[in-house]
């Protein structure tokens, strides 16, 4: 009977189910030796799947975020461990050329480099008062043209913007050729200034063979990704150099309308329903 109990047919089920209501008076009888199993919990699988692109975007962001906090921090000990150009000569050249930078100088470094905002910095490598004037002169003002296109804080925005949008490999793309168009334009300033290309050239090369530190943000004239660019245009007597052709300008348009159209018509299709 306890079997019975425990597996029901198919009648005395039915006949359970017609006596579910007891009646009134009459006594609850429970089998002999019955005792009735507390409910068993259903077995649950954890599904990580909603944290997985969540928590792997944060894992980049977090790497980029803290690599260039390192590469702020390395400028910042690089400031105070250098001294103060005492040569009278490389003051002289950044004072005719109203510069707002501190000159610094360092036997860390190989090539020049500069950083800051509200208060910029220009450090040169020990024994820059030994250059040629036109290699001083030249140096001076590409840095100086950083300075005033605010260049430094460029970098940085980028620095954040490509740690927020990491895993867009168009960022990544940006990124690259904001560097290499920033050091074109100062390139340009050099060359309207009076500086020769042969003997600028010259200098670049210079620069580049020389093993030095890199610095994430900061802004040199030793740009070894985009050097060889940098060469060509230098030595290009017919490139025009203070003017955007016209069809730069229309293929940029076009390129914009036909990214954001196809936007607005996804945001209206959406917006129907």
């Amino acid at each position: 009977p306890w079997l019975r109990f425990q597996q029901p047919s198919h009648a005395s089920s039915s006949f359970q189910a017609a006596r579910e209501t007891p009646i009134a008076g009459e006594p609850e009888l429970t089998p002999y030796g019955f005792r009735p199993s507390p409910p068993q919990p259903g077995s649950r699988h954890a599904d990580f799947t909603p944290w997985l692109l969540p928590l792997l975007w944060s894992v980049g962001s977090v790497t980029l975020l803290l690599r260039f906090t390192g590469s702020l921090h390395g400028l910042r000990r690089l400031h105070a461990a250098s001294e103060p150009v005492t040569d009278s000569r490389v003051l002289v050249e950044a004072a005719r050329r109203r510069s707002p930078a501190r000159l610094l100088q360092s036997e860390t470094i190989a090539a020049p480099v500069t950083w800051g905002i509200f208060r910029p910095v220009i450090l040169v490598p020990t024994g820059f008062e030994a250059l040629s004037p036109e290699c001083r002169d030249a140096v001076l003002c590409h840095e100086l043209a950083h300075i005033e296109a605010a260049d430094f804080l460029m970098r940085s925005l980028a620095e954040i913007a490509r740690a927020a949008l990491w895993f867009q490999p168009l960022m990544w793309v940006v990124r690259l050729r904001l560097h290499e168009e920033q050091e074109l334009v100062c390139d340009n300033c050099v060359l309207a200034s009076g500086g020769r290309a042969s003997a600028y050239a010259k200098l670049l090369l210079d620069w580049d063979a020389r093993p030095g530190m890199d610095f994430l943000v900061a802004v040199g004239i030793a740009n070894r990704s985009c050097l060889k660019r940098r060469l060509y245009a230098l030595l290009d007597p017919g490139l025009r150099r203070n003017t955007v052709a016209r069809a730069g300008v229309a293929g940029v348009w076009l390129l914009a309308l036909a990214v954001a159209l196809p936007l607005a018509a996804l945001s209206v299709t959406q917006d129907a329903p």
